[in-house]
Formats: C-alpha cells, sequence, structure tokens
C-alpha cells in the first residue's frame, strides 16, 4: 500500500473515532416504531449521535480500536450519507491530508506525550481537541 492511501485511510479512520459533530439536535418521534429492538414511541425525543454509531459493535468490529486497514469503513462522519451529508466534507479531508502531510514532513518523529493526557473541548454538540501534548526532535533548518 503507498503511503498516501495510509494517510487517506489514516484521515478516515480518524473521522470515525473522532467526529466533529457529536449530535443532531433532538428529533421527536412522528409515530410509534422500533430501531434496532429499541421501542419507540410517538411523541418521544430522540437524539442522533454519530459517535455512538460510528463505535456500533454491529458494524465495527473492535470499534475502540485505530485500524487503518479497516474495511470497509462505512463510518458516518460528516452526516453520513445522502441529504443530510455536509457540503465541506471534502474540504475537509483535503486540509486534514495537507495537515498531516507537512506536520509530517516537518516533524517525521512526533508522538504524543503520554505523560498527559488530551483534552476536548467540553460540548455536546462541536468536539474539537484543546490540548494534546506531543514529543519530537528538535531539528536545525
Amino acid at each position: 500500500m503507498k503511503e498516501d492511501d495510509i494517510t487517506i485511510l489514516a484521515i478516515e479512520t480518524c473521522n470515525r473515532l473522532k467526529d466533529t459533530l457529536v449530535a443532531i439536535a433532538g428529533r421527536v418521534a412522528t409515530r410509534d416504531t422500533e430501531l434496532c429492538g429499541q421501542k419507540i414511541r410517538e411523541g418521544e425525543k430522540v437524539l442522533l449521535l454519530y459517535e455512538a454509531a460510528n463505535r456500533d459493535e454491529r458494524v465495527f468490529a473492535e470499534p475502540d480500536r485505530f485500524d487503518v486497514a479497516r474495511a470497509p469503513n462505512y463510518h458516518v462522519a460528516f452526516g453520513g450519507y445522502g441529504a443530510h451529508f455536509c457540503l465541506g466534507a471534502s474540504l475537509a479531508r483535503l486540509e486534514l491530508r495537507i495537515m498531516f502531510e507537512e506536520l509530517l514532513a516537518r516533524l517525521p518523529d512526533i508522538e504524543l506525550d503520554g505523560a498527559e493526557p488530551s483534552r476536548l473541548r467540553p460540548s455536546n454538540f462541536i468536539v474539537g481537541i484543546e490540548h494534546m501534548p506531543v514529543v519530537f526532535t528538535s531539528r536545525s533548518d
């Protein structure tokens, strides 16, 4: 597998494991229904949680494992598929690819500093990494 292919697969894995969109605003069931064995009554509120869907054990074997070779990887980052798919998804993927390419070109040995955990932005709607300690070898150009 080419390095570019691995980068693309890694980006999709990152998107699946930490989708920036956590949830879509609550919805109200318009009729009684059942979803995956859970009964939902007309008038009940439901919440769409993308991160939960992206870690569904019925879809992803070992859903918490970072696996760039996972195939297929039908995640619902960017809103999944269909009418509500994010119009900016292609731009976001391009930005991530360029960011990783440039970061790794400049800091080829970068890795997480396990001494301190990363911190996420506290939100029930949009998530992002606020603080992520890393270590790398300094170089002089």
